[in-house]
């Protein structure tokens, strides 16, 4: 009987350490969705680590590893993934000048935002908008 007991009450913790792990992966899944949704309602503020990591409540270099093992990549990778698509919607949709866009995106540098479109696009912001323009008639 001894034994019998033994036996469950194991099984039953592995149960609840097995809940309580599910329940935290789905509490760290909810709070870096509602970190990408800040981010993508405020990428064109000057958006830092510490902000978000307050907002959602979580130490810096927890959100830092709890980030990338969500999304796969980190929080500046993603960041600037959003912002140059946002700014590459605006040059296909927009006739706003590239050094406007640069602001629009969350870069106060017009060049720096052109080094880190050619970067991640592989051209500039104005190729980007002619190759568009030439491909859409």
């Amino acid at each position: 009987m001894e034994e019998a007991e033994l036996l469950l009450r194991g099984k039953l913790s592995e149960s609840v350490d097995r809940l309580a792990g599910a329940s935290s992966r789905e509490e760290d899944s909810r709070s870096i969705s509602k970190a990408m949704e800040y981010m993508d309602e405020r990428f064109h503020h000057d958006l830092g680590i510490d902000e978000i990591a307050e907002f959602i409540g979580l130490s810096c270099s927890h959100f830092c590893v709890l980030f990338r093992k969500e999304s796969g990549m980190t929080f500046l990778e993603y960041l600037t993934k959003l912002r140059i698509e946002r700014a590459c919607s605006i040059l296909r949709n927009t006739e706003v000048k590239v050094y406007q866009v640069a602001p629009l995106v969350g870069y106060q540098d017009a060049k720096y935002f052109t080094q880190v479109f050619r970067k991640m696009m592989g051209m500039t912001p104005s190729e980007y908008r002619i190759a568009e323009q030439a491909g859409s008639e």
